[in-house]
């Protein structure tokens, strides 16, 4: 089953197999432990890849050490002192034994570092491949949702009140039934948030130590009215903050001096989804662009445009293109300022700087 948990976390397993070890880890608290313990073995891989790119290690790393071993004498670094081996075998095994295991540390220490940046790259990449699903499945979701719009139109955000936030697109989903797996708001390369201090009693599918369970919960319409109803801010807060996960959906638009949600047309240059920003998509009148940074390496974005396709963009692509994905044309975080202008923010963003969400 170890095996099974390394695959899981690296999303290497058939869907069958990730949805059985899934339900395994919600019935076995033993294994969610275990789970955890995998995880923070692998977790020091993280910072291999944290930069664009990875540095290798010299191609001759291994045959340069083999000749150093060569060349230094090993019979030093025995300790004669220590009787370890039967009185038949002489003073010279002995210390070709121990030179043996020097050779042999020296080695796999060597092939270690020709190898952990491997590791750590076909990690990132399979997380990377696994938030591309992701959005394509969402995207699916959305495509069966706007058939059922006599308009055509996406998800519409409220302009003001407890609705006004991106992260509506996901609550219109699961209040319709589009939405099965909870877990597709989740990229697999960024960390959950943490709930602060939440005044009011948790919701029955949250854990029983009062924690939340945002990768299995999903966020309803009249769960973020019982929040403002009942004054909790904080909690309603959290739930648009939650309601979307770590994407980054569509602000609206702006047609003939009126809001609108975006008319589905199919389009391979408006963007629908994407990664949010981790960094830099501070609340303000103005955004400087070339500062925005994601997961996946920090210099690009997962997006899912209205085709369909899925794309992995550079910032330096973004800025070369007439239409940047997480920003409108006026250069502010907020609703597209034409129907051609797509503006994505993270869940908890309104599609007006200035607008009240309760």
């Amino acid at each position: 089953m170890r095996e099974d948990l390394l695959g899981y976390l690296l999303s290497a397993l058939d869907p069958h197999e990730m949805r059985r070890v899934d339900q395994r880890l919600s019935e076995e608290p033993q294994l969610r432990e275990e789970l955890a313990e995998v995880e923070r073995s692998l977790r020091f891989l993280d910072g291999a890849v944290a930069t664009e790119e990875v540095v290798e290690p010299p191609p001759d790393l291994i045959s340069r050490t083999l000749a150093q071993i060569a060349h230094h004498d090993l019979s030093e670094r025995a300790t004669p002192s220590v009787r370890i081996q039967p009185a038949a075998v002489s003073p010279s095994s002995r210390r070709g034994s121990w030179g043996d295991l020097v050779v042999g540390g020296l080695a796999v220490a060597a092939l270690m570092a020709l190898g952990l940046p491997v590791v750590a790259r076909m990690r990132s990449e399979s997380r990377n491949i696994a938030c591309q699903n992701n959005l394509r499945q969402l995207g699916t979701a959305f495509s069966q949702y706007v058939l059922h719009e006599h308009d055509a139109q996406l998800p519409k955000l409220a302009e003001s009140g407890v609705e006004a936030f991106a992260g509506m697109y996901a609550v219109r989903l699961a209040d319709r039934g589009l939405l099965s797996d909870a877990s597709l708001r989740w990229c697999p390369e960024t960390a959950l948030p943490v709930a602060e201090s939440l005044a009011s009693p948790r919701p029955q599918a949250w854990g029983a130590d009062g924690e939340p369970a945002p990768l299995s919960y999903l966020v309803g319409g009249s769960e973020l009215s019982g929040a403002a109803q009942a004054g909790d801010v904080s909690l309603l807060q959290w739930l648009q903050r939650i309601a979307g996960g770590h994407y980054a959906y569509s602000l609206g638009v702006i047609d003939e001096n009126r809001y609108h949600a975006p008319r589905y047309e199919g389009r391979a240059s408006f963007a629908i989804l994407g990664d949010a920003p981790i960094a830099g998509n501070q609340i303000s009148d103005a955004v400087d662009v070339s500062k925005l940074r994601w997961s996946h390496g920090g210099h690009g974005a997962n997006l899912l445009y209205e085709d369909g396709s899925v794309r992995h963009l550079q910032v330096s692509t973004m800025l070369g293109i007439p239409d940047h994905p997480f920003v409108n044309h006026r250069g502010s975080i907020e609703a597209g300022v034409n129907i051609d202008d797509a503006s994505l923010a993270p869940s908890s963003r309104p599609p007006f700087i200035p607008a009240r969400q309760r």
